[in-house]
């Protein structure tokens, strides 16, 4: 008999196949989870590789941030995902399979996955997020009103320092 359930005018045995993908979202907070409310990337280009280092085929992330490849045979892969414009690489492995990011934040890749027959692995992610910036102008605010009059110039040379209060 011919196990392949859409096929089944033959008597000869065909291979099952496979798939990969999952989801590329904006990671808000910069943890490496999906959070309820983080959306989706539209437009991330998806490389896949065989687990020898073969280029199987690429693609882009649909509107909601899903992708997927199908109808490949089972085996060794792995998937490269490219950083989007204005975006940084979340962190890797900070969860479980099924929300956190899954991609070196060097390199951008997962590590390799056996895909077996019939299997369909949808638990491929990667995170983004915007860096924050702070950040403006000094000056010798002469009148001492808190704004920036048109005759108070900046202050050039003046070291600033950021400081994390969650760690204090």
């Amino acid at each position: 008999d011919d196990p392949t359930p859409d096929n089944n005018e033959d008597s000869e045995t065909d291979q099952i196949r496979a798939a990969i993908g999952d989801f590329v979202w904006a990671d808000d907070d910069a943890d490496g989870i999906q959070d309820a409310g983080e959306s989706g990337i539209a437009g991330v280009t998806v490389t896949l590789y065989s687990g020898a280092g073969t280029e199987i085929s690429t693609t882009t992330t649909l509107a909601d941030g899903s992708y997927r490849f199908v109808n490949i045979d089972p085996g060794d892969y792995y998937l490269i995902f490219d950083q989007p414009a204005g975006y940084w690489t979340s962190p890797q492995n900070l969860g479980s399979d099924a929300t956190d990011s899954d991609i070196d934040i060097i390199t951008g890749q997962t590590v390799t996955t056996t895909l077996t027959a019939g299997e369909y692995d949808d638990s491929w992610d990667a995170g983004f997020y915007q860096p924050a910036t702070i950040g403006n102008y000094v000056w010798l605010d002469a009148d001492q009103d808190g704004m920036q009059d048109g005759t108070e110039f900046g202050i050039p040379d003046i070291t600033v320092q950021i400081f994390d209060t969650s760690d204090m």
